[in-house]
């Protein structure tokens, strides 16, 4: 019966945890720059609404 079995494919290596805490770790600072550009892009938008609303 051993026969029958097919042989198994050689197992990639794995990765370790720091490596794979860096990659989580760099995967959350890219969405966090994204985050920031978008915010400073809406701000830039709306620099002059903060002032006029406060001179009421």
């Amino acid at each position: 019966m051993s026969q029958d079995k097919k042989p198994k494919p050689p197992k990639r290596p794995t990765k370790s945890r720091e490596e794979e805490a860096r990659e989580v770790a760099q995967e959350y600072a890219d969405q966090q720059r994204q985050f920031i550009e978008k915010f400073r892009k809406r701000q830039n938008g709306r620099a002059g609404e903060a002032d006029g609303a406060s001179n009421s």
